[in-house]
Formats: structure tokens, sequence, C-alpha cells
């Protein structure tokens, strides 16, 4: 687990859209939508969002409720929304937090699987 002190979640630069007890909403530094992808943080420093309480959870809902209403006030007509949980996955900030990011038609030539995508050659599937 990433050191507190040296934890860029904990000690946060950005200014939060909504901050509530155990959990806050930014827009990401490092976006891949322009206006259309947030993070929803927790205040406790976990690892593992399979970590957090009923109450961060909870919070969480309403925080990813709130960035989705933010990608559409942006023109977006869809979103993904997840988590990487460790570094196998892909999870860079040892920090539990949630990316909101914003979709539009055609954003890419075949957004058919979503997620799936990460492994390649997996997203686009048939039944």
């Amino acid at each position: 687990m990433t050191d507190q002190k040296e934890c860029p979640f904990c000690c946060l630069s950005s200014q939060p859209i909504i901050e509530m007890n155990h959990m806050t909403l930014i827009e990401s530094k490092f976006a891949v939508a322009d206006g259309g992808h947030y993070l929803v943080i927790s205040k406790r420093h976990t690892s593992s969002c399979y970590d957090l309480t009923k109450d961060e959870w909870a919070e969480s809902v309403f925080l990813i409720t709130k960035a989705k209403e933010m990608c559409e006030e942006n023109n977006y007509t869809g979103t993904n929304v997840g988590f990487n949980d460790g570094k196998d996955s892909g999870q860079t900030i040892m920090h539990s937090h949630f990316h909101v990011i914003g979709r539009k038609k055609n954003d890419v030539n075949d957004a058919r699987g979503g997620i799936r995508n990460v492994i390649p050659n997996k997203g686009n599937y048939h039944e």
C-alpha cells in the first residue's frame, strides 16, 4: 500500500467538486474524456474499494451518480464506471477510487464490449 504521506489522494491539490463525510468527487487530472472524467475518492486511506465500509459505498454510489449527471451536462451520452484493484489490474495509485468516464457515439471505432476492452480481443464478443 502507498504510504499515506506520499499518497496524492491523501493530500489532494485539486479542489473537490463535492465533498462528503467519507468520499470526495474531483475531476481527473489525467482525463481521457475532456469534461467527462471524474474520480470518486475515499477520504480514508485504503488501497482497495473492496475495503470500503457500507457508508463509504453509499456515498460512492451517490457521487458516481452525480458524476454521470455532470457527464450528461457536457453532452456525453454514456458512461463507463469502474475501479482497478491491485497492480496487476493496472492500479497505479494505491488508494481506493472509482473512475466515471463519459462516452459519446463514435468516440472509438467500436465501443461494443465497453470495459471488456481492457484485455485485447475480449471486448468484441458475440452471443
